[in-house]
């Protein structure tokens, strides 16, 4: 048996809500200092054995329109602690939301771990994934940890937390820049090549600036197969095309 690995459609990020009565809202101090005290790299090995690829924008590196020169934040724990200190945050509990049983629990808990490392009140609100979609467009959340996965290896997906339209997963979870980065995502849904990156461009800065978010890793595919057999390819959608398998001569 021989195991081979390659990208996937999917990617697991932390988003973090602004809503009224979160630690998040109207404190980009706040948010700046989560987003900045999450060890990526940690979590990839701790969750997913090294079996992934981090991420600074909500997109697998895969996709079609995924723009180049974006801004960056580093882990950095002393710049978290100086974050947190200019901050409103006054010890409050930052509970992040997720799926109960799954790796992203695992992922969940050692977020805490570094979060608390830099001085917030972490807790997980750990459930089944009924409760957690009902508590995801709901809005009741801090922050959420949730794996998406794309149908199209394409930059469009970007957009699933910023609708400014009738949505569900996003009604009650709105920003107050939500607006300009959906329209930025519009235009880039019309654009093409270069043009089309640079809209994405400003979109993700806009997210990143803001600190909406906290992207980890985009995930890999894993597949098993006999040694005996040729040309057997990974694709990020989980198929196998059985035309181009064979077996040795």
């Amino acid at each position: 048996i021989e195991w081979i690995t390659g990208s996937s459609a999917g990617r697991v990020s932390m988003q973090i809500s602004t809503n009224e009565g979160t630690p998040g809202h109207d404190d980009l101090n706040f948010r700046r200092a989560v987003q900045s005290a999450v060890n990526k790299e940690e979590v990839i090995m701790g969750a997913m054995e090294g079996y992934a690829e981090p991420i600074d924008i909500d997109m697998c590196p895969n996709y079609s329109g995924h723009p180049e020169g974006y801004e960056v934040v580093p882990y950095d724990v002393e710049k978290a602690k100086e974050y947190l200190a200019a901050s409103n945050y006054d010890g409050e509990e930052f509970e992040i939301l997720v799926q109960s049983g799954t790796m992203y629990d695992t992922v969940a808990q050692i977020v805490q771990y570094q979060l608390m490392e830099v001085g917030i009140n972490c807790t997980i609100n750990a459930v089944d994934s009924a409760t957690f979609t009902d508590l995801w467009y709901a809005g009741k959340y801090d922050a959420m940890i949730k794996n998406t996965n794309s149908s199209l290896l394409d930059a469009d997906g970007f957009l699933n937390f910023f609708m400014a339209t009738d949505y569900a997963p996003t009604n009650n979870n709105q920003h107050p820049r939500t607006q300009e980065i959906y329209d930025l995502g519009i235009a880039a849904r019309k654009a093409q090549g270069e043009e089309r990156e640079e809209l994405y461009r400003q979109a993700v800065d806009i997210v990143t600036e803001e600190a909406y978010q906290v992207p980890l890793f985009a995930n890999t595919n894993t597949l098993a197969f006999n040694s005996n057999l040729e040309g057997v390819e990974v694709y990020p959608l989980g198929s196998v095309y059985l035309f181009d398998i064979s077996w040795k001569e």
